[in-house]
């Protein structure tokens, strides 16, 4: 009656319902995490707004301060004002203020007489700045702290400037703190320069009526104002609470950068990257306007917020896959059940299939190492089978070559040549193959062997190559290694021969025999100065009768190298060639150090030195 239940259309809608719920959690999680950011970040923007502001207020005070020092006074003196400031600490407790100062009006004709009373006072270079005529003057008398950077501004006419003056002008007619717009201060240098902007207000005469617009202007007598250098406000107001971050402050209009006052960052980057948020926030600054930019970066939502949506979309997929398992599990056991059978039916003919298979590679193996033995067996017997009749053949043909040399003519004595040099070059040859097939298969005697005396051993060998050839041997250091004494004097003898045999006629060849420890193992070097090997022969000159050259000009039956492989193989190393054309070639082969034991390798079927005894017997 509920089999309907087991549909696959019901399994199908409850599968659908569970990922639509999963997707739903998803988006909801994405937009809370983004919310969550956005108003984090709108609040840290009105957070920057609110320390500037309650900041600039606090600045405010002190120049009112400032004011009520010449109100309560007839006279403030330069030393009365210099405590004043001192008293401040502006510098520690008041960062961002460049100086504190007081500027005097002036009308025109009291310009003389308020220059000679200042440099009564001890400045006798003073001068009020700039010195072109105009109607009206301001002139900049006090300014603390008095260090060199603000002695730039003394005597300066604020009142000169357009930017300055309208700031001015405000606070004088509306008895109000003024803040100017962005300049560049007088104090500034080449170094390190920053944007700045003055706040003024404004000092009445003691006394004077100051209700309306014409007894303000009347009754002025200058302006307390502080200077301001933009970046180490900034620094002093937020410190590095901001490097979360970016934003700019612009003096109006965010617009443009003529009017940037501001930034903890190069430049704006245009549209809002992805995953980024920006506000932007106009306030007043003492009547100016100003506006801050914020800008996140692309790492502001943390990396836990942006896996919170991404782990409740995972265990949403979780749960929806054992629900999916739970709906599809009886179907998918039953046809499991089925496909395991046939699978196991499948496997069992493999299995017989592969170990019939595999008893068929043993017994070829079998074989290949019965051919092999048997191969290097009839190498080894045929070359020493071949010496005796070799040697009777040689004899012969330089019997005939010394009875009957010039009786046979050219072609002749040429045809008696070639019979000699053959069967030269097949006593080379042979003799080459037994020593290979004698590397490959016959006795290996293990001992503690001086590399040294192999070398003076190889070296007595070919003495009369080396006296012939000119070639000079230098011998370094060489080590003591576990081996056959007899293979390590062929091996060196091998590879100086060759050095020999491919010598440079450009200059006085020589070979030198080095030694290094590489890793637990010995690195020998048998480096010449011949004529090199090409690129394309280096990888092919330790394969059996490979040659390099002409076998006029460079004789022999290119099984030497082939043997020095066997040899360093045997005793469980590596061998390789380095050369450049022209510039000479450096063998090195590779050998276990004195402390790793090099197996004795067995002899298959039996000694090989027997079958050569009884080989030579049969001749006999």
């Amino acid at each position: 009656m509920l089999d309907w239940l087991h549909s696959p259309v019901v399994g199908i809608a409850i599968i659908s319902i569970a990922f639509l719920l999963t997707a739903l959690a998803w988006h909801l999680s994405s937009r809370a995490v983004k919310t969550a950011a956005d108003e984090r970040f709108r609040f840290r923007a009105q957070e920057i707004v609110t320390a500037i502001d309650d900041r600039m207020n606090v600045y405010e005070q002190v120049l009112w301060g400032g004011v009520g020092l010449f109100r309560a006074s007839e006279y403030v003196s330069r030393t009365e004002w210099h405590q004043y400031v001192t008293t401040l600490d502006i510098n520690t407790k008041l960062p961002g203020i460049q100086g504190l100062g007081y500027a005097v009006w002036l009308d025109p004709e009291d310009v003389p007489a308020h220059t000679e009373q200042i440099r009564a006072e001890g400045f006798p270079d003073y001068a009020v700045n700039p010195r072109h005529e105009r109607a009206e003057y301001t002139s900049i008398v006090y300014l603390e702290p008095f260090d060199w950077r603000n002695q730039r501004a003394f005597g300066y006419d604020m009142w000169s400037n357009d930017m300055r003056r309208e700031a001015m002008a405000r606070a004088k007619d509306e008895g109000v703190a003024a803040t100017s717009g962005r300049i560049t201060l007088v104090q500034e240098t080449d170094e390190d320069v920053q944007q700045g902007f003055l706040t003024y207000v404004p000092v009445y005469r003691n006394g004077a009526p100051t209700v309306t617009l014409e007894e303000r202007r009347e009754a002025l007598v200058g302006w307390v104002y502080a200077a301001f250098r933009a970046g180490d406000l900034m620094q002093g107001v937020l410190g590095s609470g901001a490097d979360d971050v970016k934003f700019w402050i612009h003096d109006g209009s965010p617009e443009g950068t003529d009017n940037l006052l501001f930034s903890n960052t190069p430049m704006l980057g245009g549209a809002v990257a992805p995953g980024t948020f920006r506000e932007e926030i106009p306030f007043s600054v003492q009547g100016r306007e100003w506006t801050l930019l914020l800008e996140s970066g692309p790492d502001y939502i943390s990396a836990a917020e942006k896996r919170q949506p991404l782990i409740i979309a995972v265990a949403g997929l979780i749960v929806d896959g054992l629900l999916l398992y739970v709906i599809l599990s009886a179907g998918v056991l039953r046809r499991s059940a089925m496909s395991l059978a046939e699978l196991s039916g499948k496997l069992h003919e493999v299995n017989e299939d592969l170990a019939e298979r595999t008893r068929a590679l043993e017994t070829h193996a079998e074989q290949l190492q019965r051919s092999n033995t048997e191969l290097e067996r009839f190498a080894y017997v045929a070359s020493h089978d071949l010496q005796e009749p070799l040697r009777g053949v040689t004899s012969f043909s330089g019997l005939l070559r010394k009875e009957y040399a010039g009786k046979l003519g050219d072609q002749g004595d040429r045809w008696l040549g070639y019979i000699v040099q053959s069967a030269e070059r097949m006593s080379w040859l042979i003799r080459d193959l037994l020593g290979y097939s004698r590397i490959e298969s016959g006795d290996c005697e293990v001992s503690d062997v001086s590399l040294r005396e192999a070398v003076d051993d190889a070296m007595r060998n070919l003495t009369d190559a080396l006296t012939e050839s000119g070639v000079v041997v230098h011998i370094e250091e060489l080590p003591t290694v576990r081996g056959d004494q007899i293979q390590f004097v062929q091996l060196f003898q091998n590879l100086v021969s060759n050095a020999i045999k491919y010598r440079s006629e450009a200059a006085d060849p020589e070979v030198r025999i080095s030694a290094r420890e590489d890793a637990g193992h010995w690195r020998i070097a048998v480096r010449d100065n011949g004529i090199g090997i090409k690129q394309e022969y280096q990888e092919r000159v330790f394969e059996i009768f490979r040659r390099v050259g002409s076998r006029t000009a460079h004789p022999g039956t290119g099984i030497g190298l082939a043997i020095c492989r066997k040899v360093v193989e045997r005793h469980g190393g590596k061998i390789g060639v380095v050369s450049e054309h022209g510039a000479g070639s450096e063998f090195w082969f590779t050998l276990p150090d004195a402390s790793v034991n090099v197996p004795e390798p067995p002899v298959p079927h039996g000694s090989l030195t027997d079958e050569v005894a009884h080989a030579g017997s049969t001749d006999g």
